[in-house]
Protein backbone atom coordinates (compact mmCIF):
# COMPACT_ATOMS: atom_id res chain seq x y z
CA UNK A 1 0.00 0.00 0.00
CA UNK A 2 1.62 3.72 -0.82
CA UNK A 3 3.14 5.82 1.72
CA UNK A 4 1.12 7.64 4.04
CA UNK A 5 3.09 10.23 3.98
CA UNK A 6 2.41 11.45 0.10
CA UNK A 7 -0.94 11.71 -0.81
CA UNK A 8 0.30 11.62 -4.30
CA UNK A 9 1.07 8.19 -4.39
CA UNK A 10 -2.37 7.60 -2.17
CA UNK A 11 -4.53 8.86 -5.27
CA UNK A 12 -2.48 6.58 -7.62
CA UNK A 13 -3.13 3.46 -5.01
CA UNK A 14 -6.66 4.50 -5.01
CA UNK A 15 -7.46 4.80 -8.92
CA UNK A 16 -5.55 1.36 -9.48
CA UNK A 17 -7.17 -0.01 -6.68
CA UNK A 18 -10.74 0.39 -8.21
CA UNK A 19 -9.47 0.01 -11.87
CA UNK A 20 -8.61 -3.47 -10.40
CA UNK A 21 -11.59 -4.30 -8.06
CA UNK A 22 -13.86 -3.22 -11.06
CA UNK A 23 -11.43 -5.82 -13.09
CA UNK A 24 -11.23 -8.40 -10.94
CA UNK A 25 -15.19 -8.39 -11.14
CA UNK A 26 -15.37 -8.39 -14.62
CA UNK A 27 -17.00 -5.68 -15.18
CA UNK A 28 -16.26 -3.43 -18.11
CA UNK A 29 -15.97 0.37 -17.26
CA UNK A 30 -18.94 1.04 -19.19
CA UNK A 31 -21.23 -1.16 -17.73
CA UNK A 32 -19.75 0.08 -14.10
CA UNK A 33 -20.32 3.95 -15.42
CA UNK A 34 -24.08 2.78 -16.06
CA UNK A 35 -24.61 1.22 -12.66
CA UNK A 36 -23.35 4.07 -10.92
CA UNK A 37 -25.39 6.53 -12.96
CA UNK A 38 -22.41 8.20 -14.25
CA UNK A 39 -20.76 8.83 -17.29
CA UNK A 40 -18.07 6.54 -18.69
CA UNK A 41 -15.61 9.57 -18.64
CA UNK A 42 -15.99 10.70 -14.69
CA UNK A 43 -15.48 7.23 -13.96
CA UNK A 44 -12.11 6.70 -16.25
CA UNK A 45 -11.20 9.99 -14.32
CA UNK A 46 -11.40 8.56 -11.33
CA UNK A 47 -9.28 4.92 -12.93
CA UNK A 48 -6.52 7.09 -13.98
CA UNK A 49 -6.14 9.80 -11.05
CA UNK A 50 -7.44 12.78 -13.22
CA UNK A 51 -9.97 12.69 -11.05
CA UNK A 52 -9.59 12.15 -7.07
CA UNK A 53 -11.74 9.97 -5.51
CA UNK A 54 -14.44 11.23 -2.93
CA UNK A 55 -16.39 9.44 0.11
CA UNK A 56 -19.20 9.53 -2.58
CA UNK A 57 -18.07 7.52 -4.89
CA UNK A 58 -16.70 5.22 -2.54
CA UNK A 59 -19.87 4.81 -1.13
CA UNK A 60 -21.32 3.56 -4.72
CA UNK A 61 -18.21 1.95 -6.16
CA UNK A 62 -17.01 -0.13 -3.55
CA UNK A 63 -20.57 -2.33 -2.92
CA UNK A 64 -20.75 -2.41 -6.87
CA UNK A 65 -17.49 -4.67 -6.65
CA UNK A 66 -18.47 -6.53 -3.64
CA UNK A 67 -15.74 -5.28 -1.28
CA UNK A 68 -17.05 -6.38 2.50
CA UNK A 69 -17.78 -4.18 5.08
CA UNK A 70 -14.61 -4.99 6.88
CA UNK A 71 -12.62 -3.79 3.80
CA UNK A 72 -14.12 -0.77 2.55
CA UNK A 73 -12.36 0.76 5.42
CA UNK A 74 -8.86 1.40 4.35
CA UNK A 75 -10.42 3.15 1.00
CA UNK A 76 -11.96 5.93 3.40
CA UNK A 77 -8.78 5.93 4.63
CA UNK A 78 -6.76 6.31 1.44
CA UNK A 79 -9.08 9.45 0.14
CA UNK A 80 -8.60 11.14 3.42
CA UNK A 81 -4.71 10.52 2.96
CA UNK A 82 -4.52 11.51 -0.68
CA UNK A 83 -6.57 14.77 -0.08
CA UNK A 84 -3.95 15.87 2.58
CA UNK A 85 -1.71 18.64 1.94
CA UNK A 86 2.11 17.58 1.00
CA UNK A 87 4.91 19.62 2.41
CA UNK A 88 6.41 20.54 -1.15
CA UNK A 89 3.26 22.18 -1.83
CA UNK A 90 4.47 25.93 -0.20
CA UNK A 91 6.96 25.60 -3.60
CA UNK A 92 3.83 25.49 -5.60
CA UNK A 93 4.38 29.37 -7.29
CA UNK A 94 8.74 28.21 -7.76
CA UNK A 95 7.73 24.86 -9.85
CA UNK A 96 5.93 22.96 -12.57
CA UNK A 97 2.96 20.77 -11.99
CA UNK A 98 5.36 17.71 -13.06
CA UNK A 99 7.70 18.32 -10.88
CA UNK A 100 5.18 18.65 -7.78
CA UNK A 101 3.90 15.55 -8.92
CA UNK A 102 7.61 13.92 -8.92
CA UNK A 103 8.44 14.73 -5.29
CA UNK A 104 5.05 13.57 -4.44
CA UNK A 105 5.63 10.42 -5.86
CA UNK A 106 9.36 10.13 -4.58
CA UNK A 107 8.01 11.61 -0.86
CA UNK A 108 6.07 7.86 -1.04
CA UNK A 109 8.77 5.51 -3.27
CA UNK A 110 10.45 2.63 -0.67
CA UNK A 111 13.05 2.76 -3.51
CA UNK A 112 14.35 4.41 -6.21
CA UNK A 113 16.97 3.49 -8.86
CA UNK A 114 18.21 6.38 -10.91
CA UNK A 115 21.00 6.67 -13.87
CA UNK A 116 22.34 10.52 -13.95
CA UNK A 117 25.17 10.20 -16.39
CA UNK A 118 25.68 14.68 -15.73
CA UNK A 119 25.00 15.78 -12.81
CA UNK A 120 24.92 14.42 -8.97
CA UNK A 121 21.41 12.90 -8.26
CA UNK A 122 19.14 15.82 -6.64
CA UNK A 123 18.87 13.75 -3.25
CA UNK A 124 22.41 13.58 -2.90
CA UNK A 125 23.10 17.17 -3.99
CA UNK A 126 25.17 19.63 -0.97
CA UNK A 127 23.63 23.07 -0.61
CA UNK A 128 26.65 24.56 -2.51
CA UNK A 129 26.13 22.13 -5.49
CA UNK A 130 22.70 22.61 -6.16
CA UNK A 131 23.42 26.39 -5.80
CA UNK A 132 25.83 26.14 -8.32
CA UNK A 133 23.68 24.55 -10.64
CA UNK A 134 20.78 26.42 -10.42
CA UNK A 135 22.67 29.63 -11.27
CA UNK A 136 24.46 27.60 -14.79
CA UNK A 137 21.08 27.15 -16.53
CA UNK A 138 19.71 29.11 -18.99
CA UNK A 139 17.06 30.63 -17.21
CA UNK A 140 17.95 33.84 -15.10
CA UNK A 141 16.76 33.35 -10.86
CA UNK A 142 16.81 35.64 -8.38
CA UNK A 143 19.02 35.01 -5.59
CA UNK A 144 15.86 34.59 -3.25
CA UNK A 145 14.56 32.21 -6.08
CA UNK A 146 17.41 29.94 -5.75
CA UNK A 147 17.51 30.15 -2.29
CA UNK A 148 14.50 28.66 -2.41
CA UNK A 149 14.30 25.75 -4.71
CA UNK A 150 17.68 24.95 -2.78
CA UNK A 151 15.91 24.85 0.28
CA UNK A 152 13.01 22.31 -1.66
CA UNK A 153 15.83 20.08 -2.57
CA UNK A 154 17.54 19.59 0.76
CA UNK A 155 14.19 19.41 2.37
CA UNK A 156 13.62 16.16 -0.42
CA UNK A 157 16.27 14.62 0.52
CA UNK A 158 14.72 13.56 4.30
CA UNK A 159 13.82 10.25 2.86
CA UNK A 160 16.92 8.69 2.90
CA UNK A 161 17.82 9.83 6.53
CA UNK A 162 14.98 9.50 8.38
CA UNK A 163 14.74 6.78 11.12
CA UNK A 164 11.63 5.36 10.47
CA UNK A 165 11.65 3.41 7.34
CA UNK A 166 14.23 5.66 4.73
CA UNK A 167 14.02 5.00 1.19
CA UNK A 168 16.54 2.78 -0.50
CA UNK A 169 18.33 4.67 -3.21
CA UNK A 170 20.14 2.91 -5.93
CA UNK A 171 22.07 5.23 -7.41
CA UNK A 172 24.52 4.71 -11.26
CA UNK A 173 26.57 8.12 -12.23
CA UNK A 174 29.04 8.41 -14.78
CA UNK A 175 32.69 8.78 -13.51
CA UNK A 176 32.46 12.17 -15.76
CA UNK A 177 30.37 13.45 -12.61
CA UNK A 178 32.49 13.03 -10.32
CA UNK A 179 35.14 15.67 -12.63
CA UNK A 180 32.77 18.40 -14.27
CA UNK A 181 33.31 21.22 -11.42
CA UNK A 182 31.10 24.14 -10.87
CA UNK A 183 33.31 27.23 -10.77
CA UNK A 184 33.50 27.84 -7.48
CA UNK A 185 36.41 26.82 -5.69
CA UNK A 186 35.60 23.77 -3.41
CA UNK A 187 32.05 23.07 -4.02
CA UNK A 188 33.31 20.03 -6.23
CA UNK A 189 35.45 18.67 -3.16
CA UNK A 190 32.67 19.38 -0.75
CA UNK A 191 29.99 17.49 -3.05
CA UNK A 192 32.38 14.34 -3.26
CA UNK A 193 32.98 14.04 0.16
CA UNK A 194 29.36 13.88 0.69
CA UNK A 195 28.91 11.25 -1.90
CA UNK A 196 31.27 9.07 -0.19
CA UNK A 197 29.48 9.98 3.64
CA UNK A 198 25.99 8.74 1.61
CA UNK A 199 27.15 6.11 0.39
CA UNK A 200 27.96 4.53 3.68
CA UNK A 201 24.46 4.63 4.85
CA UNK A 202 22.74 1.14 4.30
CA UNK A 203 20.33 2.20 2.32
CA UNK A 204 21.91 4.23 -0.23
CA UNK A 205 24.06 2.37 -2.83
CA UNK A 206 26.09 4.04 -5.18
CA UNK A 207 27.77 2.58 -8.32
CA UNK A 208 30.34 4.60 -10.82
CA UNK A 209 30.36 3.54 -14.66
CA UNK A 210 34.27 3.93 -15.46
CA UNK A 211 35.15 6.10 -18.24
CA UNK A 212 37.99 3.13 -19.54
CA UNK A 213 34.81 0.83 -19.74
CA UNK A 214 33.79 2.25 -22.95
CA UNK A 215 30.83 2.86 -24.45
CA UNK A 216 27.15 0.80 -23.70
CA UNK A 217 24.22 1.68 -25.08
CA UNK A 218 22.02 0.54 -22.32
CA UNK A 219 20.96 4.03 -21.71
CA UNK A 220 21.48 7.56 -23.12
CA UNK A 221 20.29 9.66 -20.75
CA UNK A 222 19.12 9.99 -17.12
CA UNK A 223 15.90 8.40 -16.01
CA UNK A 224 14.32 6.71 -12.06
CA UNK A 225 12.30 4.00 -11.49
CA UNK A 226 10.25 4.57 -8.42
CA UNK A 227 8.49 1.49 -6.36
CA UNK A 228 5.86 1.54 -3.92
CA UNK A 229 5.20 -0.46 -1.15
CA UNK A 230 2.99 -3.46 -1.30
CA UNK A 231 1.89 -4.50 -4.87
CA UNK A 232 0.04 -1.13 -5.80
CA UNK A 233 0.66 1.64 -6.66
CA UNK A 234 3.05 -0.03 -9.63
CA UNK A 235 6.24 1.20 -10.38
CA UNK A 236 6.59 4.10 -12.44
CA UNK A 237 9.62 5.94 -14.33
CA UNK A 238 10.70 9.63 -14.77
CA UNK A 239 12.32 10.45 -17.20
CA UNK A 240 13.40 14.60 -17.63
CA UNK A 241 14.01 16.44 -20.76
CA UNK A 242 14.40 20.02 -22.04
CA UNK A 243 10.43 20.15 -22.88
CA UNK A 244 9.37 18.86 -18.96
CA UNK A 245 9.18 15.60 -18.37
CA UNK A 246 7.59 12.24 -19.03
CA UNK A 247 6.19 9.79 -17.20
CA UNK A 248 6.15 6.06 -18.21
CA UNK A 249 3.96 3.32 -16.47
CA UNK A 250 3.29 0.60 -19.05
CA UNK A 251 4.62 -2.57 -17.42
CA UNK A 252 6.73 -3.52 -20.88
CA UNK A 253 8.05 -0.07 -21.06
CA UNK A 254 9.19 -0.17 -17.47
CA UNK A 255 9.97 -3.23 -17.99
CA UNK A 256 13.24 -2.03 -20.66
CA UNK A 257 13.92 0.45 -18.21
CA UNK A 258 14.51 -2.03 -15.28
CA UNK A 259 16.36 -4.26 -17.76
CA UNK A 260 18.68 -1.01 -19.28
CA UNK A 261 19.56 -0.64 -15.16
CA UNK A 262 20.91 -4.21 -14.50
CA UNK A 263 22.79 -3.51 -17.88
CA UNK A 264 24.57 -0.51 -16.23
CA UNK A 265 24.85 -2.27 -13.53
CA UNK A 266 26.84 -4.07 -15.34
CA UNK A 267 29.50 -1.56 -16.51
CA UNK A 268 29.72 -0.43 -13.41
CA UNK A 269 32.27 -0.84 -10.32
CA UNK A 270 31.24 -2.50 -7.76
CA UNK A 271 29.72 -0.09 -4.44
CA UNK A 272 33.30 -0.96 -2.66
CA UNK A 273 35.32 0.30 -5.80
CA UNK A 274 33.20 3.16 -6.80
CA UNK A 275 33.23 4.62 -2.87
CA UNK A 276 37.56 4.47 -3.61
CA UNK A 277 36.95 6.42 -6.86
CA UNK A 278 34.76 9.05 -5.60
CA UNK A 279 37.17 9.17 -2.28
CA UNK A 280 40.21 9.62 -4.63
CA UNK A 281 38.40 12.12 -7.01
CA UNK A 282 37.52 14.07 -4.07
CA UNK A 283 41.44 14.17 -2.97
CA UNK A 284 42.48 14.85 -5.95
CA UNK A 285 40.40 18.27 -6.48
CA UNK A 286 40.89 19.60 -2.65
CA UNK A 287 44.70 19.42 -3.85
CA UNK A 288 44.32 21.45 -6.85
Amino acid sequence: MASRDSPTAWRRWLAQELRGLRVDQRISQRDAAERCGWSGARLSYLETGQRPVLPEDLDVLLPLYDVSKEERQQYYDAVERSQAEGWWERFEKLIAKWTQDYIGYEQGAVEIRAFEPVVVPGLLQTEGYASALMRSGIRQRSEREIARLVELRLARQAILTRPDQPTRLDVIVDESVLHRSPTEPGILTAQLEHLAEMAKRPNVVLRVVPLEGGLQGFSIGPFSILSFPGDRPDPLVFVENRAGASWIEEFESVERFSLGFEGLLKAALDPEASLAMVREAAERHARQ
